[in-house]
Parts: C-alpha cells; sequence; structure tokens
C-alpha cells in the first residue's frame, strides 16, 4: 500500500495509511493506528494495512441493526471493521482467511491505540487466579508492559466506552499493554489454523456505562454465535434466598449445628474443603449421617466447597461429562445438594488437536449440563476469563473476585463493585464468605445490595445477631434487589480507596402497583481511615425517573424531601456506610415501606392507589411508612381505626404516615 486511503460514510471514516488504521466518528476519534499481523505456518508474515492490497465498504440493513463493513483485503486475508452507527454504536474488529491458508497459533496480534486526549481509564488486569483486577489510571502508561487485561472502560466526549477482546468459537483472545500500545492475540491451541474467523476486538460506546458489556455479549454472540446472559430469578435456587453459613469442615459444621435451635432460619450450610482433595475419599470421609438428621428438621440444605482439578484430569476431556456425573451423584448420595466449584490455578488444558473455547466447552460445560441433570445447585468460582463464563450455562451466580488477592477487605470489597459492571450481565456476582473483621458490618450491608447470596462464617452470624433482621424477614428470607449494586457513574472513575471521595452505589426495587423505587448505597472504604463527606444525586445516582422524590436513610431513619435536581450531603466515618431508599412520588404517592428494613420497599407486598384511599400490604408485621400529599382523613392499620395525630405528621409538601401494621389503609377527604 503506497497511498492513503479514506473510507467516509454518515460522519464515520476509517482512514488507511502506512501507520495503520484510525476509526473516527461524529463524536471524534475513538480508535487509532490499527495494525494487524498473519503469522503463516512456513514462518511468513503478512502485514495489514501495510501489505494490503486495497479497502473497501458494503452497507447491510439488518432487520435488527444496520451496519456498514469495512474491509481491507488482500488475496487470501481479509481484515474487517462492523461499524454500527449512532450514539449507542460499535466496532466489531475480526479476521477471515482462506480455507487453504495455513496459520501459526498465535495466528496473528493486533496492535492498537487509544486517542491522546483519553485520560481516564477503569481497566480490569488479570490477577494471579485468572479473576478481574480493576485499576483506575490516568493512561495506559501507568501500566507495567505485559500486563494482561480483560477489558477496560473510559469516557470521551459525554460518551461511555467498553475495549473488550472479542472471541469466537474457535479463538479465545488475550489483551496485553506494551508501551502506549494495546496487543490483541488470538489464542486457539490447534498446531495449524486453517480457515474460519478470527476474533480481535470489540469497541462499543453509549451514554451510559451500564449496558456496554451486555451489548457487547449480544454482538458478540450475533457475530461469532457465543453464548450471553444467565442471570435470572427463574434460575436462581430458592434456598439461597435465604441466610447460609460457611464452615470450614464437617466438625466445624457439627459444632455450630449443635449449637443452635429449631428457630434457626438460615437456608444452607457451605463446607469447605479446606486442606483437602475434593474427590471421592474425602466424600467417604464426610459422613453425613452425622449432620443429616439436624438438616432436615432445619429445613436446610447442605453444600460443598470442591476443586476443580482433583475431580478431573485436564487431559481426559472427552470423558468429563461422564466424570462429572458420577462425582455429583455420588454427591447426592451422601446429602449434598449444591457445590462451590473454584480453581486455585487457571487450569491449562493441552492438546494440539482442539480450540481452547472448544476444551473448555467439553471442560466446564459438561460440569454445568452435569450439574443441571443431578439437580445440583451451583455458586461458579472460576477465574473472570470468557472460555469459563461463556460455558458456565447453568449457574445464575458467579464469584465477584479473588479475596485472596488483597489483604485489606476494603479493596475486596471495592474490587466486587467494579467487577459488578460486568459480571451483572451475565450472572449475580457472589461476594463470597463474609468472615469476622472490622470490615463486616460494612460488608453485611454491601451484600445486602448486591441481591446475591449471602452466607457468613458462625462468628458473623453471632457477632451480627442484631443486624440479620435488618436485612431479612422473620422466616428467614434475604431482602434482595431486582437488580445487582452498580457503582454510580461519578464512583466509576473515581478512587474510593485513596482519594477522597466515597463509594457510592445503585440498585433498584420494583413495588407492585407503584414501578420502581431507588436505593443508593454510600460507603466509606479510605484505607488511611479517614472521615469523608459524600453527596447523593438524586437526580443522577440512581436510574429512578421522577421530578419529587421522598428519601428514606435505612440506618438512621431520617427523611428527607427533595426536588430531582437536589442534593443530600452528610459526613462518613472511617467504615461508615449509609443507604438511602429514593422513592419518586408519583399521583401524590411515595411508599417507602418497612422501615425496619435497610431496604424498606421490599416489604411491600402490594400497593393499591385509588381516588380516595390507598392500601399498603407488608409481607409481615411492622414500622410501615408511606408518603402522601392529599390530607388524610382517616387511617386504619390491620382493620383498625387509628388517631391521625399518632400515625401522621405534616412533611414538607404533604403527609408521612407511620404505623405497626400488616395492612394500611389511608382515606382521603
Amino acid at each position: 500500500m503506497r497511498e492513503t486511503s479514506v473510507i467516509s460514510f454518515d460522519g464515520y471514516s476509517v482512514k488507511m495509511s502506512s501507520d495503520g488504521l484510525s476509526f473516527k466518528t461524529p463524536f471524534g476519534e475513538f480508535l487509532r493506528k490499527m495494525k494487524v499481523t498473519f503469522y503463516f505456518k512456513n514462518g511468513s508474515r503478512l502485514d495489514f494495512p501495510m501489505l494490503a492490497e486495497g479497502i473497501g465498504a458494503m452497507n447491510f440493513n439488518e432487520p435488527r441493526e444496520p451496519f456498514t463493513e469495512v474491509d481491507v483485503y488482500s488475496r487470501d486475508i481479509k481484515f474487517y471493521m462492523r461499524i454500527i452507527r449512532g450514539g449507542g454504536g460499535a466496532l466489531l474488529a475480526y479476521g477471515k482467511v482462506g480455507e487453504e491458508v495455513e496459520l501459526k497459533d498465535p495466528p496473528a496480534v493486533m496492535e492498537l491505540s487509544l486517542p491522546n486526549d483519553v485520560t481516564q481509564l477503569l481497566v480490569y488486569k488479570r490477577g494471579r487466579k485468572g479473576y478481574a483486577i480493576p485499576f483506575k489510571c490516568e493512561d495506559l502508561e501507568s501500566l507495567s508492559d505485559k500486563t494482561l487485561l480483560n477489558h477496560l472502560f473510559f469516557k470521551k466526549n459525554s460518551l461511555f466506552f467498553l475495549l473488550a477482546p472479542l472471541n469466537s468459537t474457535g479463538y479465545i483472545s488475550n489483551m496485553k499493554k506494551h508501551g502506549r500500545e494495546l496487543y490483541l492475540t488470538p489464542i486457539s491451541m490447534l498446531e495449524t489454523n486453517k480457515g474460519d474467523s478470527i476474533p480481535f476486538v470489540a469497541l462499543i460506546w453509549g451514554k451510559s456505562p451500564y449496558n456496554l458489556f451486555n451489548r457487547f455479549l449480544k454482538l458478540q454472540n450475533q457475530l461469532m454465535g457465543l453464548s450471553t446472559s444467565l442471570r435470572s430469578e427463574k434460575t436462581f435456587p430458592n434456598f439461597l434466598k435465604r441466610i447460609g453459613i460457611n464452615c470450614r469442615n464437617l466438625d466445624d459444621c457439627e459444632s455450630f449445628l449443635a449449637g443452635i435451635s429449631e428457630k434457626f432460619k438460615a437456608g444452607y450450610v457451605l463446607i469447605g474443603d479446606h486442606g483437602h482433595e475434593a474427590g471421592v475419599d474425602l466424600i467417604n470421609d464426610l459422613d453425613m449421617r452425622r449432620v443429616s438428621e439436624k438438616m432436615r428438621s432445619l429445613d436446610m440444605k447442605i453444600g460443598l466447597e470442591i476443586n476443580f482439578r482433583s475431580i478431573i484430569d485436564g487431559n481426559k476431556i472427552y470423558k468429563a461429562f461422564d466424570k462429572f456425573l458420577d462425582f455429583l451423584g455420588l454427591l447426592r448420595k451422601h446429602g449434598i445438594r449444591f457445590v462451590k466449584i473454584f480453581d486455585g490455578q487457571v487450569p491449562e488444558f493441552k492438546s494440539s488437536q482442539i480450540p481452547l473455547m472448544e476444551i473448555t466447552s467439553l471442560i466446564y460445560g459438561g460440569f454445568e449440563e452435569a450439574a443441571k441433570r443431578k439437580n445440583m445447585s451451583v455458586i461458579n468460582c472460576l477465574p473472570h476469563l470468557p472460555e469459563f463464563y461463556l460455558n458456565a450455562t447453568f449457574s445464575p451466580v458467579f464469584h465477584a473476585g479473588d479475596d485472596e488477592e488483597f489483604k485489606d477487605a476494603r479493596v475486596y470489597m471495592y474490587s466486587c463493585i467494579l467487577n459488578s459492571l460486568w459480571l451483572s450481565a451475565i450472572a449475580w456476582p457472589d461476594y463470597g464468605v463474609l468472615r469476622d473483621g472490622r470490615d463486616t458490618y460494612l460488608g453485611l450491608i454491601l451484600r445486602s445490595l448486591s441481591g446475591a447470596p449471602i452466607y457468613v462464617s458462625p462468628s458473623v452470624l453471632k457477632k451480627l445477631s442484631r443486624e440479620f433482621p435488618k436485612i431479612c424477614l422473620s422466616d428467614g428470607r434475604v431482602l434482595r434487589p431486582d437488580a445487582p449494586a452498580l457503582p454510580t457513574v461519578d464512583s466509576i472513575f473515581s478512587d474510593p480507596l485513596n482519594g477522597n471521595e466515597v463509594l457510592k452505589v445503585f440498585t433498584r426495587i420494583r413495588v407492585e402497583g407503584f414501578g420502581d423505587v431507588g436505593v443508593v448505597g454510600v460507603f466509606n472504604l479510605n484505607l488511611k481511615n479517614a472521615t469523608l463527606k459524600y453527596t447523593v444525586k438524586v437526580k443522577e445516582d440512581t436510574p429512578v425517573k421522577g421530578d419529587k422524590f421522598l428519601v428514606y436513610e435505612g440506618i438512621s431513619g431520617v427523611f428527607h424531601a427533595v426536588d430531582a435536581d437536589k442534593t443530600i450531603s452528610g459526613v462518613l466515618r472511617s467504615y461508615g456506610a449509609k443507604v438511602y431508599v429514593i422513592s419518586p412520588i408519583r399521583k401524590g404517592i411515595a411508599p417507602i415501606g418497612l422501615t425496619s428494613k435497610y431496604l424498606a420497599p421490599l416489604g411491600i407486598v402490594r400497593l393499591n392507589i385509588s381516588e380516595r384511599k390507598v392500601l399498603l400490604e407488608a409481607v409481615e408485621h411492622g414500622p410501615l411508612a408511606l408518603y402522601v400529599e392529599e390530607t388524610p382523613k382517616t387511617v386504619e392499620a390491620d382493620g383498625k381505626l387509628f388517631k391521625l395525630q399518632d400515625c401522621v405528621t405534616k412533611f414538607g409538601e404533604g403527609y408521612l404516615v407511620r404505623c405497626h401494621a400488616k395492612v394500611l389503609e389511608i382515606f382521603f377527604k
């Protein structure tokens, strides 16, 4: 290629020069200096775009999503850039080779640079066990060379971006940082690669950061045929919706069970495999008859942590499914009803004949299918790598981080909530066992907002005995929000560990007969134990829409009536937390719910609003709160008439109604 060539359409352009390919949009330059080198088995190489023969483009008017495909080509190899236009657009870069072309493994390497004016990045590095570790930096130069990256977020010109390695059924792409550039390397494990699509990278952008990874999965599915998402209440086991206990071994489990009464409302006990390999010998040692009678009397399930490597040798991939089926059948025979599967190191399956994605499909896909057939629930604690989470087709819960990676639990909690930004597109993020420590109270509140299972050590159960009634109902069910907790927009690129900012997270609760109510959690994770100021932005920190709101802080019990553009400020000590329920005022009504619970609206079964009456029914008897703009005439609690002065308080432009009841009825004049 000797001359600069440009393909332009609708304000977009792809420029091809000797320096590489650059990509510009009406919103600015997004990528620059893209280069791809293909490696042939005979030792030769082909550099794109330097040795490309030309560049072209074609429009596709697909019903779901029209796109333009730009291709840089030679006789046997083409490099494609699929461009979906708009404020919520995308670029997918991949290659195609002729069926007779023989490439090495890795078959190609892509080099690219981000625009110079990208000054804030949220990078997900790959930890020693394969878990994603969020890392905030001003630019890529602050990262050490050869750092493996799972993906990264950045913001430019009011748009949010996700840059992630693209994968296919035949290839897993790795992304490394080197100097100022990023290198994408597809890996197959084949000695010779012939034909097929070679995935490189995807750039997804939009006005919100919260749907970018979900959109990435959907586009990857459309292009490469890979799976998308697991998270669903239909697949979330009911017993995991109660508090769980994590015991180190069977002896600790027996000791714990001996000290509790039949009134205890936990849903399950998870036994650790500390010092063991989770194989047949360990299962034979677990004489479940010693605990089964007590477990049945308490209506509790029992689970086991198992190490993946000890069940199946990575080289016996074709026998994996049968091995898992036998192993999980043995667990059920011993009374075990769920497992937490993990691996201390990223497995490396050796093969020169099977692509990496196919190998892990046989292994992890085989395990998931065996668990499904044996009705064995799974908490997935495997590395944050696409070959694992894309083959986890059964479990709706995936571990959010490596709690052994960090010495301070605050760093681990921060890692979990930042990983939820992408992991929640796949499954409910699991924050792991809550152990005793200075951070225990903080960890319990954050977990209550997460929507994932909450399981604790026996010492935590005793230490926080007064706190569990604030996150659970009297029957032991955990009050779970309708979506995983995610970082607020201003917390995505801030530094709550070393800076002067708090961590803010949000979730939502659907109230039947009313709609969504927002929840914002505020946490002081400062590693220097500093007291921090914070501000909750009612309009920006929650996706719930409205002009006016009633805000309830669940820890202090303080109410606020605010307009959408107002803020609520405060001061938070080290290890401190606040939980704000943000209820929009609709039709003159704003429900709060059971104020004895941190997530008060989850105590509401239904809310009926008519012209002259409001009926609020709670899931159980307790202190209820409801805001009304119209003057109440009478108030009835469980069918009994209350004096207005005992339950109605003038508040802002309306009235706050509070009383103990299961059914609250308010009649208007």
